[in-house]
């Protein structure tokens, strides 16, 4: 050792340690951990506006094949939402408690001149729903048989008829 020199100590870090300060840290860092988890969490939660319980209506495209699959159709709920959906995809949304109505819509996708959005619709359909309450529906394009899907699109409730159209 030189002369003038403080002999070398190991410490321990500041952060370290089981003072209450340590503990505090610690208990911090686990509450912010699961406040970020419980945030992130796709567990559906019921929305209230206006002091009412919001019903929730969830729409599921099929996988489509050639030329439907990458084709944009658009869900118009009455309630004046327009939800753009892809082949293989789900969403849901939001509505208030009452009767309800419903179409897809989109480009003819074998005319590639088409500039009509609602060149392919589906029929209406109407639905109500009480607070709290899911309704779930799959779209899908309706098949001529000839590997070509006629003018239009299929909505059919979760479960669908047993002879009506069929989404996969």
């Amino acid at each position: 050792m030189s002369p003038g020199r403080a002999p070398f100590t190991l410490r321990r870090p500041r952060w370290t340690g089981s003072g209450s300060g340590a503990r505090r840290r610690l208990g911090l860092v686990a509450l912010l951990c699961g406040l970020v988890v419980a945030g992130c969490s796709d567990a559906p939660r019921d929305r209230v506006v206006a002091g009412e319980v919001e019903a929730r209506v969830c729409v599921r495209r099929t996988e489509d094949g050639d030329a439907l699959g990458d084709l944009e159709a658009r869900v118009v709920i009455s309630d004046n939402q327009t939800i753009p959906l892809l082949g293989g995809q789900a969403v849901c949304a939001y509505v208030p408690p009452g009767s309800h109505s419903m179409v897809v819509q989109s480009l003819d996708p074998y005319d590639p001149s088409s500039r009509d959005p609602n060149a392919w619709a589906s029929e209406t359909i109407r639905f109500d729903l009480k607070e709290g309450q899911k309704a779930e529906f799959a779209v899908c394009g309706r098949s001529d048989g000839g590997g070509r899907a006629s003018a239009a699109w299929v909505i059919q409730a979760a479960g669908g008829p047993a002879g009506g159209p069929r989404c996969g």
